[in-house]
């Protein structure tokens, strides 16, 4: 799983076909099918939209609490995510502030985004995730 953090948004990134995007984001993809399939795109307004990547949607239910070890950071980076099996992404509703991205592997807590417009944060399980500078070209 990758999971690219923007807190400052950014222009269009042809490398990875990406539009310009102002907004402090973050995006999760999954490796299917010989590449990697978006499975989302959430910013600090609360918007979410869904991506290409076979997922179930759940309405309801309670979000694992397990705690993490956590790193954390305000600066545009990208994760990769070793999730042994099943992940599950849990969200905050549009409106809510700050828009909450919580990311969890057979219940425990890999990664947790807080997004505004005025400050972004990640916290990450470095257990779980290696870092890379996020693309920008």
């Amino acid at each position: 799983m990758t999971i690219n953090f923007w807190p400052d948004g950014h222009g269009e990134i042809p490398s990875i076909a990406a539009p310009n995007a102002p907004l402090p984001h973050l995006e999760i993809g999954v490796a299917q099918f010989g590449s990697v399939w978006e499975v989302g795109y959430y910013d600090a307004t609360g918007t979410q939209n869904p991506g290409r990547a076979d997922c179930q949607d759940v309405e309801s239910g309670t979000p694992p609490t397990t705690p993490m070890t956590s790193v954390e950071t305000q600066r545009a980076v990208e994760l990769t995510c070793e999730i042994p099996s099943t992940s599950e992404i849990w969200t905050t509703l549009p409106g809510v502030t700050p828009a909450t991205v919580e990311v969890f592997a057979d219940g425990a807590l890999v990664a947790v985004a807080e997004l505004t417009v005025e400050s972004s944060s990640l916290r990450y399980d470095p257990a779980y995730c290696d870092t890379a500078p996020a693309p920008t070209s």
